[in-house]
């Protein structure tokens, strides 16, 4: 893909601050040089943040403080293409993105959102004639899924932590996602050992043989459970014998079959769905209920009405006793007044008192007495009248309660009864429950195994699923892959000896190898197989990775239809030899190892410039340093597309607030 970085674009989030440009001349090394804390290293992040990442790895602080928009314009050999991203501020990302594509375009004055994140790497997929697919960057299951635009980045990019870390090799090749899938599906791809067809053909590929796997492992559960059944049946057909659903006289043989056990037990749900038997369990229950919910109501009531009847008597009895004791005392003053009436009498008869004969002069006094006497009669005549009507209601109410309790008893009799037949239903009850139960696992188990049985559908599923994976995985030819594959690791692994020889890295003789299963570097030899990591010091690490990057981009020159943008951006390299900084170093090292250091560092330069000539101007290098204009001084290529940034010159300008 022939797409190199124009320019960078930051738009500010003052309106008053100017937009600020670095324009590319999309050829040669194009370095920015300049001191630390400039904001060089920002640019690889801010290039890959525009070009889709899922996370923004912009550093906070100024720069994050000051702009509104991160934007580049890209080169194609027939348009340009300006995308822009908005500052995340506070979250991870922002997926408000601008795209404008033209033959010529001009940078708006303020960004405007008419595109996201998944719709951008859509449209760089198409121009890298990737499949659309939206964005797998972060997809934890896109181990086996075709290239993306964004798995391209592990090609463009040798930030400060890659440039010289000898157990990573690869632009977020440290994620487990990214390097399974550079190693399954990108790599045989940039190499150009598979095309798009190829790509299509190995996904459906993929899904064949994982539904293959699918149905064999179902099919064997299937085969297994079969096989596993026997004893289980033996144990139901025991117990549907004790039920009395099967004939307790059968004889059971061992050397029944699975089939032979199934097809006598077969019968047995549908029969004790429709066994009558068992159903009128439900009918004796209902009239159980309402005989029991009867009996209690009348012994209630009985209970109620001999209580009311019991507190009857207490009170009759009561009111007889004090009946009786007003009867003694009406019989006492009768008994005192009995006189006066006999006397009164008398008198009555003769005016003479019959106690002494004389004249009687009390006689209106007396004749009081005796009728108080009379009334005093009459009130005893009253009270033993009383006496007998309290009496007989007594015994009325004894009677009643007598009664009552007789027919209580009858009652709670007959509710023992009911309720000892409850207790009997409910017996019978959790046994129909029991059955019911075990018949369903039996209905399920017989299911399971017709299905296990009639498994012969699934074994042509099988069976057809097996020759179309054949079939296909032929097509493919995973064996002519491989065979490309080590045919285009073979032509990079003498490009990394050509550039390791420039650069003149330690063991730069061996003949190392892009080991592309752990995308690393590895030299074999007489007796084993040496790593990039073994090999110790930064400079040989950091040499290793330019050598390998120039390589994989000179081979693909030669990739027809090849994805990966033309532009390679490189953060530091000098760090190897002067991680404090050149005039530091000079003033430290001492001149022979200065001049030693340098020596290295423009072997490094020139490493550049000789790709840059060898892919015919065709490679874009953009070298972020602190060395200066002097130590790339006669090496062909180069150039400094924005001055140097020292002093007052920076990323983002001081005058920006």
């Amino acid at each position: 893909m022939d797409l190199k970085l124009y320019k960078i674009v930051l738009w500010p989030k003052n309106p008053s601050n100017q937009r600020r440009e670095i324009t590319f001349k999309c050829s040669g090394v194009e370095v920015i040089s300049g001191w630390s804390q400039k904001g060089k290293s920002a640019l690889v992040q801010i290039v890959d943040y525009c070009l889709g990442s899922d996370k923004c790895a912009i550093p906070v602080g100024r720069v994050r403080d000051t702009v509104e928009w991160f934007g580049l314009v890209l080169a194609l050999p027939d348009k340009r293409i300006v995308i822009a991203r908005r500052n995340p501020g506070n979250n991870p990302s922002s997926s408000d993105m601008m795209w404008i594509e033209g033959r010529t375009t001009k940078l708006p004055e303020n960004p405007e959102r008419n595109a996201g994140r998944d719709s951008v790497i859509d449209r760089l997929n198409q121009l890298a004639s990737l499949p659309s697919q939206g964005s797998l960057e972060d997809d934890t299951t896109s181990f086996d899924g075709p290239p993306s635009f964004r798995d391209m980045a592990a090609f463009n990019y040798q930030p400060q932590h890659i440039i010289a870390n000898p157990y990573t090799l690869f632009f977020k090749a440290d994620t487990s996602v990214h390097r399974e899938k550079l190693v399954r599906s990108v790599f045989p791809y940039v190499l150009g050992a598979v095309d798009s067809v190829t790509l299509s053909e190995q996904s459906t590929l993929r899904r064949l043989e994982q539904d293959l796997r699918q149905k064999r492992e179902q099919l064997e559960q299937y085969e297994l459970a079969s096989a596993m059944w026997k004893g289980r049946l033996q144990n139901y057909v025991a117990v549907m014998q004790q039920y009395g659903l099967l004939d307790p006289e059968l004889v059971i043989d061992e050397n029944w079959s699975v089939d032979v056990f199934v097809e006598l037990l077969r019968p047995i749900p549908g029969k004790w769905k429709a066994a009558p038997h068992f159903n009128e369990l439900d009918g004796l229950a209902k009239q159980a209920r309402k005989q029991i919910l009867a009996l209690q109501a009348e012994e209630s009531r009985l209970n109620r009405e001999i209580n009311d009847a019991e507190r009857k008597v207490r009170k009759v009895a009561k009111l007889q006793s004090a009946s009786d004791s007003y009867r003694d005392a009406i019989a006492l003053q009768q008994e005192r007044l009995s006189p006066s009436l006999w006397l009164a009498e008398r008198i009555e008869k003769t005016p003479h008192c019959p106690m002494c004969g004389g004249q009687s002069t009390g006689d209106k006094q007396l004749a009081i007495l005796a009728d108080v006497a009379r009334q005093i009669g009459g009130a005893s005549v009253v009270s033993r009248s009383t006496d007998e009507a309290l009496g007989t209601e007594i015994r009325r109410l004894e009677e009643m309660i007598a009664t009552r309790k007789k027919d209580l008893t009858h009652v709670e009799s007959r509710l023992k009864d009911w309720e000892q037949k409850t207790a009997s239903l409910k017996d019978s009850r959790n046994r129909r429950e029991a059955i019911s139960n075990l018949v369903g696992q039996l209905n399920a188990v017989i299911e399971t195994i017709d299905a296990a049985s009639s498994s012969s559908k699934l074994r042509k599923e099988v069976e057809k699923l097996a020759k179309e994976v054949d079939l296909l995985a032929r097509k493919v030819n995973f064996g002519a892959i491989r065979r490309r594959t080590d045919t285009a690791l073979a032509n990079i692994s003498k490009l990394i000896g050509h550039y390791a020889g420039i650069l003149q890295v330690e063991h730069s003789s061996h003949h190392w190898g892009l080991d592309d299963r752990n995308l690393t570097l590895s030299s074999k030899g007489a007796n084993k197989t040496d790593f990039l990591w073994e090999i110790g010091s930064a400079a040989n690490w950091m040499g290793y990775h330019v050598a390998t990057l120039l390589a994989l981009h000179e081979h693909f020159r030669g990739v027809a239809h090849n994805p990966v943008p033309k532009f390679l951006m490189i953060d530091q390299p000098s760090q190897a030899f002067f991680p404090e900084g050149l005039m530091s170093a000079k003033r430290s090292k001492g001149a022979k190892r200065f001049s030693d250091d340098l020596e290295r560092l423009r072997r490094l330069f020139r490493a550049l410039s000789d790709a840059v000539g060898r892919t015919k101007k065709g490679l874009q290098i953009i070298l972020l340093e602190h060395a200066e204009p002097e130590t790339w001084d006669g090496i062909p290529h180069f150039s400094m597309p924005d001055g140097q940034w020292r002093e007052n010159n920076a990323l983002i300008p001081l005058d920006w607030k």
